[in-house]
């Protein structure tokens, strides 16, 4: 007897679209940028930083797909790293 094999479709998005679902910025609310005019981001919240770091750590291209799984091990993996270990 044959084997049936299920095949799993995960989810692919770019990125820029895995970083806006999962790690949106964040923002003060009421306080602007005096120069620019615009909302302030929250840097004590906002995780771009985590998303920078997991972009060169793991050597993601702008506009790369990838699925949910491969980004949260990524950030995962960027979360934990040390350069000094």
């Amino acid at each position: 007897m044959a084997k049936k094999e299920s095949k799993e479709v995960k989810e692919t998005k770019t990125l820029e679209e895995w970083r806006s679902i999962k790690m949106p910025v964040k923002y003060f609310e009421g306080i602007f940028n005096p120069i620019t005019g615009e909302q302030a981001i929250d840097f004590y919240s906002d995780k771009s930083w985590l998303f920078n770091s997991a972009k060169v750590l793991n050597k993601w291209a702008v506009g790369e797909v990838l699925s949910e799984e491969e980004f949260d091990e990524g950030v995962s993996k960027a979360s934990n790293h040390s350069p000094k270990q």
